[in-house]
């Protein structure tokens, strides 16, 4: 996860975010602590780096989405996918995800929070 992003902040007035943090770091913390060490072998309640915060390998990611339920698995998978863009397609073809799944309605208000924060404050700075 070396390869990241430089976050940026969320406007002050989107939707739902008032009052929570909105850097990219702090989004994708909260949502490695909804998912927890299954799949982020690192994570610990000090948790403020890339590397207290990295994926586990794919093996141990995919055991990860085996295990966990359907709101959590759509977390990782969002952001196994926007820490390896590579393995998009193939993660969303084997899981059977689409984003017509990334709704509050089927991830419930806590995960569709933090699911829109990371979308909203990822920024793909590999182009550059």
């Amino acid at each position: 996860m070396t390869s990241y992003h430089q976050p940026h902040t969320l406007p002050a007035d989107a939707p739902g975010m008032t009052n929570q943090s909105t850097d990219f770091l702090d989004w994708w913390r909260q949502g490695a602590e909804l998912i927890g060490a299954v799949a982020f072998p690192m994570l610990s309640p000090t948790a403020n780096t890339w590397a207290d915060l990295q994926l586990a390998s794919m093996p141990h990611l995919l055991k990860a989405l085996h295990v966990l339920d359907v709101q959590r698995r759509s977390l990782l998978l969002t952001m196994a996918c926007l820490a390896n863009p590579g393995w998009a397609t193939w993660l969303q073809r084997e899981f059977g995800l689409h984003y017509g799944h990334l709704g509050a309605a089927h991830l419930g208000d806590e995960i569709f929070t933090v699911v829109v924060g990371l979308l909203a404050s990822y920024r793909d700075t590999s182009s550059n």
